[in-house]
């Protein structure tokens, strides 16, 4: 789903804060507003992240993260990280 308005994307963080224990935004895009609608879906501030850094996300994702949770990589998933994961032995891909 792809929106130039404002309203739209905060609709879309509010549906994030819904359904997923942390959301990851790996493109600068849009966060604010994201992330504006997830704080008002009532998902912490830290509970929402950016960055486009492979290790920087698999490192959120590792030390925050537990068993049963459910994490959203939006933008384009790095190679890298899919890499590290796979490494890691997590089984985060079902």
């Amino acid at each position: 789903y792809i929106t130039n308005n404002s309203d739209d994307t905060s609709k879309i963080g509010k549906k994030i804060a819904e359904v997923c224990d942390m959301a990851v935004i790996t493109t600068k895009e849009r966060f604010e507003d994201i992330k504006r609608g997830a704080m008002v879906g009532e998902m912490s501030r830290d509970k929402i992240k950016l960055s486009d850094n492979p290790k920087n996300i698999f490192n959120i994702i590792t030390t925050f993260c537990k068993e049963e949770d459910a994490v959203l990589l939006e933008g384009k998933v790095p190679t890298e990280l899919i890499k590290l994961l796979k490494k890691d032995g997590t089984n985060f891909w079902g």
